[in-house]
């Protein structure tokens, strides 16, 4: 195997996900990126961290996992999310609120940090966001030749499908666009769902 020194051969892939990196669980959102770099490809990882008390990164360290390169940016309004932790209705209306501004945070996020000017050979979107973020970008013309693949740890949505639970579809139609949309390569696994 040759390996290539000169960081501007080496091939390049960028993540963008709203999960970050753990110490113990979930760990292929640490091991992927790591692994594409042992393989010796320069590795951009943009990630917006929840720190709200509703998802379960405020008691986590932050990582930053070696040769890997993260921006990592954050939630917004977590401690509104907080203070409505209780009322699920609430609560889960301002989570989708905030995340959806949480992808416009992002795409200005990777405006500023010039991340859209690079050429990547892959795109890899990890979760809904992740590839709603990359889908907006190819959108906008950005990113022109990179391949896409879209990376999601399993889905709910075949029992809403099925048995046509309208309000389950409708209240998940972030998560229903972005299983839809295209790449060149999917990546589903099974957690449970």
């Amino acid at each position: 195997m040759i390996i290539i020194k000169n960081k501007f051969l080496r091939k390049k892939i960028l993540f963008i996900s709203f999960l970050d990196f753990k110490e113990k669980s979930i760990q292929v959102i640490k091991k992927t990126p790591e692994i594409y770099s042992k393989k010796n490809w320069n590795v951009d990882y943009v990630v917006l961290r929840d720190n709200s008390k509703l998802d379960n990164y405020y008691y986590e360290n932050e990582i930053n996992p070696k040769n890997v390169n993260v921006y990592r940016t954050y939630l917004p309004f977590v401690n509104l999310l907080n203070f409505f932790k209780n009322v699920i209705f609430i609560r889960r209306i301002l989570q989708k609120f905030f995340y959806f501004f949480g992808i416009f945070k992002v795409i200005n996020f990777i405006k500023k940090n010039n991340i859209h000017k690079k050429k990547y050979d892959v795109l890899y979107g990890y979760e809904v966001y992740g590839v709603i973020v990359i889908w907006i970008f190819k959108k906008l013309g950005f990113f022109k030749n990179s391949k896409i693949i879209h990376r999601f740890q399993g889905s709910f949505l075949y029992d809403y499908i099925t048995k046509i639970n309208l309000p389950k579809l409708i209240s998940n139609f972030d998560h229903l666009f972005a299983i839809s949309l295209k790449a060149d390569s999917y990546i589903i696994t099974d957690d449970g769902t």
